[in-house]
């Protein structure tokens, strides 16, 4: 009776060790599959950044038309070689809550993306 007693007792530590090895990596894929899934929508919101970033230049008159750029808090702003080639309307879709025209540069209200904005154009 004891040896049965004491086979129970080593199967059912070897039983509770599996149990928790076996929990141990379900956590593990889970946590793992939850990080791939915030990579894959960081990079997505990278490519939606760097389109939107690219899409502002292009409404400025491309980086050409651009003399100097200055990032300040939220706001972006511009020194334009050609003010005509300004592109407000399509601007403001993309975000752009406010366009402020002075006679030697162009302030936008672009919220965070202000020093990446900046970057892009000075680089």
């Amino acid at each position: 009776m004891e040896k049965l007693f004491q086979l129970i007792n080593e199967n059912l530590v070897l039983f509770i060790v599996l149990c928790v090895v076996l929990i141990a990596v379900i956590v593990g894929i889970g946590v793992l599959v939850c990080v791939l899934k915030v990579k894959k929508k960081n990079k997505e919101i990278d490519k939606e950044i760097s389109s939107t970033i690219s899409i502002i230049v292009e409404c400025l008159g491309g980086k050409e038309n651009i003399v100097s750029a200055e990032a300040k808090g939220s706001r972006l702003s511009v020194v334009l070689n050609d003010y005509a080639l300004l592109n407000e309307e399509k601007i403001k879709e993309q975000g752009v809550s406010s366009i402020i025209k002075m006679s030697t540069k162009v302030t936008l209200l672009v919220g965070s993306l202000s020093e990446e904005i900046a970057s892009y154009i000075n680089r």
